[in-house]
C-alpha cells in the first residue's frame, strides 16, 4: 500500500540549482543489499530541478495551483515508457493527487519545472492503477507549476482579502472568544515609490476577541481572520484598504489613507480557560454570562462600543434560547437576559443599529420583562424615532411620561414625533394629489407631473433632528449626571 505522511514540504527541496538532485522522502526506507548492508538508503521521492521558478511563494494548505505534467513508468524518462500528459488544477493538501507527487509539488515555485521520481510506496503502491499503471510500479512526473492562487477570503470574492499560508498549523483545535492567545505580527505597505514601509512588528498576549482595545492594539480586521487557525500556523494576509483602515488611514501607525496592507501573522499559542458552551452545565452557563456582562460593562465605560456589543450579544447566544432550565435557574436565566437585552439595546443605539435595538427591546418585553421599565420604553422609542416610525415612537415616549411625568427629554421626543407625523402625513397627501392629478391627462401633461416620485430626491432626511446628546439623556433620567459612559441609565449593574 502507499505510505501516509504529513504533507509538509522539506526545505532541501527548495531553492535548488538546475540539475541538482535531492531526496524528499519523509520516511527513510531500510534496504539491505550487498553494498549498503544495514545502512539507511534514501529513496522514495527524488526531485531533479530542470528550470528555476520565480518569486518566493510555494504551494501550501488552501492554495489552488495549475500544473502541467508528463508521466512515465519506470526509473528513467523515455518515450517508450510515457503513459499520460495532462493540465491539472486542484487545491493542494486535499488528497486530490498521489501524495508523493504532491510532496514534490509543495517544494516548487511558480514557473518551475522539475522531475519527480516516485517509488511505489509513495505512488500507487503494490496494487498500482490498472490498466495504465501495473502493480508495484515506479513512476516519474515531469512537472511545470504554472500558477499558485492563494485563498480569497473576501465576501465579494474580488481578491481584496488574501491569505497565503506559509506554515501549516498543527492539530485540530482552534481559538475561541475569550481564550488567551499569543500572536506575532509584522505589517507593511508599499509607498508611492513601491518601497516597503513597516509599521508594526510585535508579539502580543491577550484575550482573543478583545484585540481592538488600546492596550493590545490588534486590529479587528486581523482578528476576524484567525478563528479557523491552528497552533503554529503562519500566513501572509493581504487586505485592500477598504478592509483595513480605509479613507481615514491610521495616524498613530503612520498609515496614509486608502492604503493596502500586508501582514505576516503567526499564531504562536493559545490556551482555553473556559469550556465551550456545549460542555457547560446550567450553572456554568449563568456564571459565564455574568463574566461576559462585567466585560461588556467595562468596555461600555471605556467607550469601546463594538467590544461591549460583542459581550452583550454573547450573553444572548448562550442563554437566549436555552429551554432546559427550570425553577430558580430559569428565574436567573431571565434576569440575566433582561439585563443583557437592555444593555445590548443601549449599545446598539450608540452604534446606530436602530433596527436591532428595537428588536432587542421587543424581546425584553416578550420575556416577561418589567412592563414599567422606563429604560426599555425609552430605548425602544429612540430606536423607532431613528427608524422614522413616529407613531410607535410617540407611544413609547408617552409610556415613559406616564411613569415619569417630569421627564423633559421624553416630552421633547413625544412632541417632536407628533410634529413629524403631521409633516409626513402632509407630504403623503401632497404626493397622492400629484399622482392623481396625472390621471386623464394627455401624454405631455403626465410627463410634466410625472408620478410624484421625482420629488423624493428633494426630501430632507432630518432623522436625527431633536436627538439629545448622551449627557442630556443621562441628565433627564437622573438628578445628577455622572461621567459619560457611566451607569445612570447606561448599562445594568
Amino acid at each position: 500500500m502507499s505510505r501516509l505522511f504529513d504533507l509538509v514540504a522539506t526545505e532541501n527541496g527548495k531553492n535548488m540549482a538546475v540539475d541538482e538532485e535531492v531526496d524528499l522522502s519523509p520516511v527513510k526506507l531500510r534496504s539491505v543489499d550487498k553494498e549498503l548492508k544495514g545502512e539507511s538508503k534514501p529513496r522514495g521521492i527524488r526531485k531533479i530541478l530542470k528550470k528555476e521558478g520565480n518569486g518566493d511563494d510555494y504551494p501550501n494548505s488552501g492554495d489552488k495551483i495549475k500544473i502541467k505534467y508528463k508521466a512515465y513508468l519506470g526509473d528513467e524518462i523515455h518515450p517508450e515508457y510515457f503513459f499520460e500528459e495532462k493540465d491539472l488544477e486542484y487545491e493542494v493538501c486535499r488528497g486530490t493527487v498521489v501524495r508523493g507527487f504532491e510532496y514534490g509539488v509543495l517544494t516548487m515555485k511558480k514557473d518551475e519545472r522539475s522531475e519527480i521520481y516516485l517509488q511505489p510506496e509513495y505512488a500507487y503502491g503494490k496494487a498500482g492503477a490498472p490498466p495504465q499503471i501495473p502493480p508495484d510500479s515506479q513512476v516519474i512526473f515531469d512537472v511545470t507549476l504554472l500558477d499558485i492562487q492563494c485563498p480569497d477570503l473576501s465576501e465579494e470574492k474580488d481578491r481584496s482579502i488574501l491569505k497565503k499560508t506559509i506554515v501549516k498549523g498543527k492539530g485540530w483545535k482552534e481559538p475561541s472568544e475569550g481564550c488567551m492567545i499569543k500572536l506575532k505580527m509584522k505589517g507593511w505597505y508599499a509607498d508611492k515609490n513601491d518601497e516597503r514601509v513597516e509599521f508594526v512588528d510585535k508579539e502580543v498576549y491577550y484575550p482573543f476577541g478583545e484585540g481592538s482595545y488600546d492596550k493590545y492594539d490588534v486590529p479587528k480586521f486581523i482578528e476576524d481572520q484567525l478563528h479557523n487557525w491552528k497552533k503554529k500556523e503562519t500566513a501572509r494576509l493581504f487586505l485592500k484598504s477598504r478592509h483595513a483602515y480605509g479613507e481615514t488611514g491610521n495616524e498613530k501607525l503612520g498609515i496614509p489613507s486608502n492604503t493596502d496592507l500586508t501582514y505576516i501573522v503567526e499564531l504562536l499559542d493559545f490556551e482555553k480557560e473556559d469550556k465551550d458552551v456545549w460542555e457547560m452545565n446550567n450553572q456554568e452557563k449563568l456564571e459565564s454570562c455574568e463574566k461576559l456582562r462585567e466585560k461588556g460593562n467595562f468596555y461600555f465605560k471605556e467607550k469601546k462600543m463594538e467590544l461591549a456589543y460583542k459581550f452583550y450579544s454573547r450573553i444572548v447566544e448562550i442563554v437566549g434560547f436555552d429551554l432546559c432550565m427550570k425553577d430558580d435557574e430559569e428565574k436567573q436565566r431571565k434576569e440575566v437576559l433582561h439585563k443583557g437585552y437592555l444593555n445590548l439595546a443601549q449599545v446598539s443605539l450608540n452604534l446606530e443599529k436602530y433596527r436591532e435595538a428595537k428588536d432587542v427591546c421587543d424581546k425584553y418585553f416578550m420575556l416577561d420583562g418589567d412592563k414599567n421599565n422606563v429604560k426599555a420604553y425609552f430605548r425602544r422609542g429612540q430606536a423607532l424615532y431613528n427608524l422614522q416610525d413616529w407613531k410607535s415612537a410617540k407611544s413609547d415616549f408617552d409610556k415613559v411620561l406616564e411613569m415619569e411625568p417630569t421627564n423633559k427629554l421624553a416630552k421633547r421626543y413625544s412632541t417632536d414625533c407628533q410634529n413629524k407625523a403631521k409633516e409626513t402625513a402632509g407630504q403623503e397627501k401632497e404626493l397622492a394629489q400629484k399622482m392623481m392629478s396625472g390621471f386623464g391627462k394627455g401624454p405631455d401633461e403626465r410627463l410634466r407631473y410625472g408620478s410624484g416620485m421625482n420629488d423624493i430626491g428633494d426630501w430632507s432626511n432630518q432623522m436625527a433632528q431633536g436627538m439629545m446628546t448622551l449627557e442630556e439623556e443621562q441628565a433627564a433620567f437622573g438628578e445628577s449626571m455622572p461621567e459619560r459612559g457611566g451607569n445612570n441609565h447606561g448599562v445594568e449593574d
